[in-house]
């Protein structure tokens, strides 16, 4: 899932035009600050708007989206500016080791677009995590097919897990950026919020006030709900009845040699993921980003099947070709973790806008996905680099609106591509999914694929699955992606519709023939 490289002329096919500014901001002609200096060069990493005042900056959620919105602001606005974060937990650099072991150390994906926005706010350096070279599965027959990712750029893919790189983001913004505040163990609720006024009340009574307010609090955002209330979103895949769990520590004698292989790669700092499942279960082991010795398993499924011990444990021991010591090793991590709820795939949910006034979202509280694609933080990213492009102190308010204008249609198109691909993969398997939209899905995922085949006939430069391979390449947008895949689908149908059509001839010729 890297680069691809289109020639003119299949960009003419494609209607792809890539010669687009990085992190697919499409968006904000180059704003002016008030000693007239441009302040759309991609390239200047620390330029710094030149502002009539000191304007104070709250931004809700010091994960890794907000983290980097507050870096990038800062950097934005300049030393008069005033940029704190509250987060509602406690600061992950300060986590023991027995607390790291047992928080939910999911993998994430990183890849080119997230390197370009955090080499924006100056948080690239990350340590921890380790290169991702590919992926490989279990065939039912027990064998294992290992795919590389394509590219060059090995160090721009990274796979960590939340709390580390979480952790190593604030570490360096302190370094790097420290003018900003962190406020950690600040719970908020949407009570504390005056939009009008432009404050926030702190549960100990403390009144901050505000110029900008950016909600990068995820997926039920509280400073979304200040905004616009409880019902500003839609939901257009529900993933919420699918879970996971993390078993920490699989031992390594219960994988084969050909299992271990796929995982290591039998090369320092590159890993593959590995995969193996059912249709009813999926199990995705992969070397741990806390301890590059250990290796992790997560395991998924309904969260009705996740809460039934016995019924799981028939479900793992029923995969072909897994080893029955892994079986047995995931099903009692299911068994004993039983009582607690596994962790959701959420919900892809549609907002019109990413703000108005002066409160801007970002990340999940503006356009939260699944992880069906491995897309949501990198695309956060992209909407706190977007958001510092458009903001200006002559007018906040008018910044926002610049910003959501711009950024709202490449993360819808994400969205869109998100519930396609999320139907067509586990839809099937999902009691909040239509059935029918999930065939749908897979028909049109399948075109899609034999559309870009034709097409990477044409050109060696072209991916026949276009669709995952742009995802990471950061000199393509968003939307121009998902108009080259719907238009790969249309060549798709073409192509089906033809093949129909010669055999229905080939038919009537064969009856003609056989009446003779």
């Amino acid at each position: 899932m890297n680069s691809i490289s289109i020639s003119s002329s299949i960009s003419s096919i494609t209607g792809v035009n890539r010669s687009r500014t990085p992190l697919d901001e499409t968006c904000v002609a180059p704003l002016r600050c008030s000693s007239g200096g441009s302040l759309g060069d991609d390239d200047d990493t620390t330029s710094s708007l030149v502002t009539t005042g000191s304007p104070n900056v709250l931004v809700v959620g010091a994960g890794p989206v907000g983290t980097t919105a507050a870096c990038l602001l800062s950097d934005r606005l300049g030393p008069s500016a005033s940029v704190t974060i509250l987060e509602r937990r406690s600061d992950p650099t300060r986590m023991d080791d027995a607390s790291r072991m047992s928080a939910r150390l999911y993998p994430m994906a990183l890849n080119e677009r997230s390197f370009d926005a955090l080499a924006r706010a100056r948080l690239e350096d990350i340590q921890g995590g380790h290169k991702l070279r590919g992926f490989a599965v279990l065939t039912k027959e027990g064998r294992v097919k290992q795919f590389n990712l394509p590219g060059q750029d090995e160090d721009k893919r990274i796979l960590i897990d939340w709390v580390t790189w979480t952790s190593n983001l604030i570490t360096l913004a302190r370094q790097k950026h420290p003018r900003i505040n962190f406020q950690f163990d600040t719970p908020l609720r949407p009570s504390a919020f005056d939009v009008d006024a432009q404050t926030v009340t702190l549960d100990n009574g403390t009144v901050m006030k505000y110029d900008l307010l950016v909600g990068a609090d995820g997926a039920n955002s509280v400073a979304r709900t200040a905004l616009y209330g409880d019902a500003c979103t839609k939901v257009l895949y529900d993933g919420t009845n699918v879970g996971y769990r993390i078993l920490q520590g699989v031992d390594p004698s219960y994988l084969t040699n050909d299992m271990l292989r796929a995982i290591y790669d039998n090369d320092d700092n590159t890993a593959r993921i590995f995969r193996c499942g059912s249709k009813k279960t999926s199990i995705v082991l992969f070397r741990s980003c806390v301890d590059p010795s250990r290796i992790d398993a997560m395991y998924t499924g309904t969260v009705a099947l996740l809460s039934d011990a016995t019924a799981y444990s028939e479900t793992v021991h029923a995969i072909e070709g897994l080893p029955h010591s892994v079986a047995l090793a995931i099903a009692a991590s299911n068994a004993a973790n039983a009582h607690n709820p596994p962790s959701s795939f959420g919900q892809v949910r549609w907002m019109r806008e990413f703000g108005k006034g002066h409160v801007a979202l970002v990340g999940d509280a503006a356009h939260s996905v699944t992880s069906s694609l491995g897309q949501g933080a990198t695309t956060g990213l992209g909407s706190a680099v977007a958001l510092a492009d458009a903001i200006n102190t002559d007018d906040i308010a008018g910044s926002v609106s610049a910003y959501s204008a711009s950024r709202a249609p490449q993360a819808h198109a994400l969205q869109r591509m998100e519930v396609l691909n999320a139907y067509a993969t586990s839809g099937w398997r999902n009691p909040n999914a239509s059935k029918l939209w999930s065939v749908i899905a897979r028909a049109a995922s399948t075109l899609g694929l034999i559309g870009g085949l034709l097409l990477s006939r044409v050109n060696s430069g072209v991916r026949h699955s276009t669709l995952f391979h742009g995802l990471i390449d950061p000199s393509i947008t968003l939307r121009d992606l998902e108009n080259q895949f719907l238009k790969c689908i249309s060549l798709g149908v073409f192509v089906l519709a033809i093949l129909t059509s010669c055999l229905c001839m080939l038919a009537r010729a064969r009856m003609n023939a056989a009446l003779l």
